[in-house]
């Protein structure tokens, strides 16, 4: 007699006692790879919400430097009265721009000769001593277009 014999149970149980741990085990299996399954599921859902989210933040960036290089001021102030996060997502903010005098663009204009000189409106003195400087739209651009190196080395041509 085998062994299943005299512990009481017959060969028959044994198979069955068996092919239930089988399937207790492919079930465990089953459960930790599902488990896996969605821990990869989720990290990527958090992933593709992070990419996305960056690549709002870049789109915003990217038109608020686009619109300053080509002196449309009025459309970087609208767009962060609409955005209410943008201000903190840019660093282009209509409060930096007025800081800096970027309040209205006059463009160069030839008035004709006046004895031999052109005439162009650069700036208007106001007040007891205070300067507001206005740009003009080329000022903007050469100002703005160069040869950056950001923090981590890498240079940028804008």
């Amino acid at each position: 007699m085998g062994k299943g014999a005299k512990m009481g149970t017959s060969a028959k149980e044994n198979q069955e006692a068996y092919r239930e741990a089988v399937k207790a085990i492919k079930k465990d299996r089953v459960d930790e790879i599902k488990v896996l399954v969605k821990q990869a599921l989720e990290a990527l859902h958090a992933a593709e919400n992070t990419r996305r989210e960056a690549v709002e933040k870049a789109q915003l960036i990217k038109r608020d430097l686009d619109d300053l290089r080509a002196g449309h001021l009025d459309k970087i102030k609208e767009r962060h009265e609409k955005i209410k996060k943008a201000d903190l997502i840019s660093p282009i903010t209509p409060q930096k721009l007025e800081k800096l005098g970027l309040t209205n663009l006059y463009q160069s204009y030839r008035y004709g000769n006046v004895g031999g000189n052109l005439s162009n409106i650069v700036g208007t003195f106001q007040g007891a001593g205070t300067v507001t400087s206005s740009w003009s739209l080329g000022q903007l651009q050469n100002t703005v277009s160069g040869t950056y190196v950001l923090g981590d080395g890498s240079i940028k041509y804008f």
